[in-house]
């Protein structure tokens, strides 16, 4: 018996290799893998695919546009030149007019405005401001008194009088006041048949040469009384 066993060592070996070489196929069926021929079905379905794929592609291409968008063409005119308009005319009034008027009086004299106000101017005099400083140098000091009297039929305003001076071809520094006096122009209202007096101060270059210039209103004439 242990000589038969001696006498076969390499049976037993092939044996096992014939079983490996079977459980090795086991796990993929009965034996080695064989290729498959193709599904033809599908094939078949593939090309039709693509087939209306590339009509469709072409159909959409060659169809007219249902809706075409029309060209817009742009055209530029020369701006219409308009006739020119005629100047616009104002009236003028005779306020207006007399306005543009300056009167000249001698100081002393009286003259009445339009809407009934008189002035009268006196010669200037002058005098020293009570001051704690002096005046421009060169400049001297005068004052003049002023009267403005009603004769119209209702009460007149001072709102709108106004004064200035000129000397020597220069405008007078006014005095507004000094620690005496007030020299500004008061604002009141003058009733009828009454006088309002004042005085005004400038300081002016040439005594001897003088004037000052006066209107009631905006519209009023400009009265100038000088010597």
């Amino acid at each position: 018996m242990e000589c038969a066993k001696s006498d076969r060592p390499h049976d037993t070996n092939q044996r096992q290799s014939r079983m490996f070489a079977v459980s090795d196929y086991s796990q993929y069926g009965s034996g080695p893998v064989q290729p498959q021929p193709p599904n033809m079905s599908l094939v078949f379905i593939a090309i039709i695919v693509f087939a209306l794929a590339g009509f469709g592609g072409f159909w959409l291409m060659s169809r007219p546009d249902p809706d075409p968008v029309p060209s817009i063409e742009t055209t530029f005119e020369p701006p219409t030149t308009l006739p020119p308009s005629p100047p616009i005319e104002f009236p003028v009034s005779p306020a207006t007019t007399a306005a543009r008027q300056s009167v000249l009086r001698q100081f002393g004299d009286t003259y009445a405005w339009e809407n009934g106000l008189t002035i009268t101017v006196a010669k200037p005099k002058k005098f020293t401001p009570n001051t704690m400083r002096n005046g421009p140098k060169g400049l001297t000091a005068v004052k003049f008194k002023i009267k403005l009297t009603n004769a119209s039929n209702e009460t007149m305003s001072t709102d709108w009088f106004s004064a200035s001076v000129i000397s020597g071809g220069k405008a007078g520094e006014a005095i507004h006041f000094d620690r005496d006096n007030d020299f500004t122009i008061p604002r009141v209202k003058i009733p009828v048949g009454k006088s309002l007096t004042f005085t005004l101060a400038f300081y002016i270059a040439n005594t001897t040469e003088v004037s000052i210039t006066t209107t009631a209103k905006h519209d009023s004439e400009v009265v100038t009384f000088s010597t």
